[in-house]
């Protein structure tokens, strides 16, 4: 969804919530950064491997897991775009 021309917001690759990118090219540098595309390769996999938790732990454990999972290439996508 473009924001007036100047801020995007994308959908995070494992799915879940949206990225607020300022614009194409700061996402594309992003995208090959490896740290964020191993990071990415990590979500996927933690959600996956959570998906055979027992049910008891849904709002427990595995909501824990899950969001610090997102929350590695949320914060490299946040450093990356911070300017020095």
């Amino acid at each position: 969804m473009n924001l007036g021309g100047l801020r995007s917001v994308v959908p995070c690759p494992c799915g879940l919530g949206s990225l607020e990118i300022k614009n194409e090219i700061e996402m594309n540098r992003l995208k090959e950064l490896k740290v964020w595309q191993k990071s990415i390769d990590l979500s996927v996999e933690v959600y996956e491997i959570t998906l055979y938790f027992s049910k008891e732990e849904k709002y427990g454990l595995t909501s824990q897991i899950n969001r610090c999972a997102v929350s590695i290439p949320s914060n490299i996508a946040e450093g990356a775009g911070k300017t020095v």
